[in-house]
């Protein structure tokens, strides 16, 4: 890494993490009965529920809707859950795909759902990861197919009563499709 002119460091010259995925391989998501896990759903939402730490709380009024968007399929919510348990073949999970802002639009991210491609292309199984309307296009262009899609509330109003400023978000499931190599 070049340190002289490079704006892909933060201000201090401190090398950053250009970008980051979290997979799961057919059958991790599941515990010892073949569940999908009972709490959190995913292991990085379980290890957190069970650290009885608090998880960071998104305020759309202080992080803004572009930012609640992008994180919103990273809600626990049992649907998905579901959604991933009635998946008709195996496959590998997309729990976590980022790329650092410096380096968006250069590849980087389709760099890595090929690694994961090549990974579920050798176990002959498909990719399957759920995202905010803002990832979908990029996705597809990457060879994904939305399967479901959902709105997702995301009111800070815990007093059920309806919040006008809340029509919710739209989440999507997403496959890539394991195909044989003639």
């Amino acid at each position: 890494n070049n340190n002289n002119n490079n704006n892909n460091n933060n201000k201090n010259n401190e090398e950053v993490t250009a970008a980051v995925a979290a997979i799961y391989p057919p059958g991790d998501l599941e515990d010892d009965t073949g569940s999908p896990m009972s709490t959190g759903g995913d292991r990085w939402c379980y290890g957190l529920s069970t650290s009885n730490l608090p998880p960071t709380f998104f305020n759309k009024d202080v992080v803004g809707n572009e930012v609640i968007q992008r994180m919103v399929a990273m809600k626990v919510d049992g649907s998905y859950d579901e959604q991933r348990k009635n998946y008709p073949r195996d496959f590998f999970y997309v729990a976590v795909l980022g790329v650092h802002p410096n380096f968006q639009g250069k590849g980087y991210g389709k760099l890595l759902l090929n690694v994961i491609a090549s990974y579920a292309k050798k176990a002959k199984a498909d990719c399957y990861l759920e995202c905010g309307q803002p990832n979908v296009a990029f996705y597809q262009r990457n060879g994904y197919q939305v399967l479901w899609e959902t709105s997702v509330s995301v009111s800070n109003n815990t007093d059920n009563k309806q919040d006008d400023d809340d029509d919710g978000i739209q989440t999507y499931g997403m496959q890539w499709l394991y195909q044989e190599e003639e």
